[in-house]
């Protein structure tokens, strides 16, 4: 979710309130724009346009978009022709917003992007930045130099062998050479640490892979997980599983909120996944196949997702990875699960929502297909897509249900798992304190699978 203040978020509670003012800033450039006079700096209110500025993820691809952002300023008595030659084309802008009587430090991050055009508009009377992600960064080869150091190719192969995780931030550092503090490590060190513990993938490059690529189809897709780019510019992950201490709802949807009634649909049913993993340079040695057998029972039918990993190995915790990940589908997948394709919400009520946002929704006239009647009452969804409509005020949303994400759907605790194994230093499971309990697997009883006070053992896989 985006950061904002207390401030704005209170300024965003109101009910009587003005539209937002939207501030649009180059870095090195002379001249700040806005759609209104904000009250504060030199901003020149002379933003005429935005495009609306959508996100969307796609988790079973592991992949997400993020769309180019376009401002359109007016050539007021040609002042920004007259700034050029300055070059605008790699510096990177920012989109902010507020509302009027708030400070400066007040006012929301919502996009850090790079310019890529200018373009004369409206017969020369306005000029359009054509923003991108900063993601872009990532459309280069990696691993060009094989072992002995020589060009990458099959008589000069690159290995590889690492968490995947580990890799991901190695080719963001030392392979494009790119700030790690634009990297988001916190997160995808937790999910290393405690969600895909003990695994490793190992690589036999023969050719420089091209960086987004292999880190959405390699390292991230056999995961259940994607790439995505945050308002600050940095780049995150998200997955099909939480991490560990549960699930929390960023903001709740009602007929108070939404601008539009939501239209019901459903997810393509997924309760087959195979995973093809041991490439052994010619062809994948290993299928392994999980059936979510209660979803096949219900629907009389099967819904197949392939996933194929040329690092994804046997002998490195491949078939355990394998069981965790295709759980963490038939979760979001396995049961046609319920899907808002469109939910239009004020801006001042959704604006600060992200793809992978959890948020709960209550509506009486969406049908319900669990319960065969009219109604959902604080369902939860995540949210898949979310498109900004700045000079509107209004976000449209995508939202799929993810009641088995937090329910765990057989996993417990809900929808967690695997777990470490409890090291030495750490207590026994009763003596334990909370947050060791809740993150390591402990000695349970061989027949009853309970701990020594009757709590459900945590899963190894």
């Amino acid at each position: 979710m985006i950061t904002a203040t207390a401030n704005w978020k209170t300024e965003a509670a109101k009910l009587t309130k003005s539209a937002p003012i939207i501030l649009f800033e180059i870095t090195g450039y002379s001249r700040s724009f806005a759609t209104k006079d904000p009250g504060f700096g030199t901003f020149d209110a002379w933003i005429a346009a935005i495009s609306n500025h959508r996100q969307s993820a796609d988790e079973l691809g592991g992949v997400s978009t993020l769309g180019d952002l376009q401002v359109t300023v007016g050539d007021v008595a040609q002042a920004i022709t007259g700034d050029f030659p300055f070059v605008f084309e790699g510096r990177t802008a920012t989109i902010k917003v507020g509302f009027v009587g708030l400070a400066q430090a007040d006012y929301a991050l919502f996009a850090t992007v790079v310019v890529d055009r200018v373009a004369s508009v409206n017969k020369n009377t306005a000029w359009q930045f054509i923003c991108k992600p900063k993601a872009r960064n990532l459309r280069s080869v990696v691993y060009a130099a094989g072992d002995d150091g020589q060009p990458t190719g099959k008589d000069h192969p690159k290995t590889l062998q690492a968490h995947p995780l580990d890799i991901l931030t190695d080719i963001w550092q030392n392979e494009l050479g790119l700030p790690l503090g634009e990297l988001d490590t916190t997160t995808i060190n937790a999910y290393r640490d405690e969600v895909f513990t003990s695994i490793e993938f190992a690589f036999t490059l023969v050719k420089p892979p091209d960086a987004k690529t292999f880190i959405e189809k390699q390292l991230l897709a056999p995961l259940g997980g994607f790439l995505y780019n945050q308002a600050d510019g940095t780049l995150s992950v998200r997955f099909l599983m939480p991490l560990p201490g549960g699930i929390a709802s960023q903001h709740t949807l009602n007929p108070a909120n939404m601008a539009t009634l939501p239209q019901p649909g459903q997810v393509a049913l997924v309760n087959v996944v195979t995973h093809r993993m041991d490439w052994d340079g010619d062809d994948y040695l290993v299928s392994n196949v999980q059936i979510d057998a209660a979803s096949e029972a219900k629907y009389g039918q099967q819904g197949g997702h392939v996933i194929e990993s040329l690092g994804m190995r046997t002998a490195l915790g491949g078939v355990g990875l394998a069981r965790v990940v295709a759980i963490a589908v038939f979760n979001r997948f396995g049961d046609k699960q319920l899907r808002l394709p469109q939910v239009t919400s004020m801006w001042n009520d959704a604006a600060l929502l992200e793809v992978g946002d959890y948020l709960k929704v209550t509506h009486p006239l969406t049908p319900n297909r669990a319960t065969g009647a009219l109604g959902i009452t604080d369902e939860l969804f995540v949210v898949r897509a979310v498109s900004r409509e700045w000079l509107r005020g209004r976000v449209k949303l995508a939202l799929d249900d993810a009641g088995l994400v937090e329910a765990g759907a057989g996993v417990d605790p809900a929808g967690l798992g695997p777990f470490k194994i409890a090291p030495n230093t750490v207590l026994e499971y009763a003596a334990a304190p909370a947050v060791d309990q809740d993150k390591y697997m402990f000695v349970s009883d061989d027949i009853t699978g309970q701990y020594s006070n009757a709590d459900e053992g945590h899963p190894l896989a």
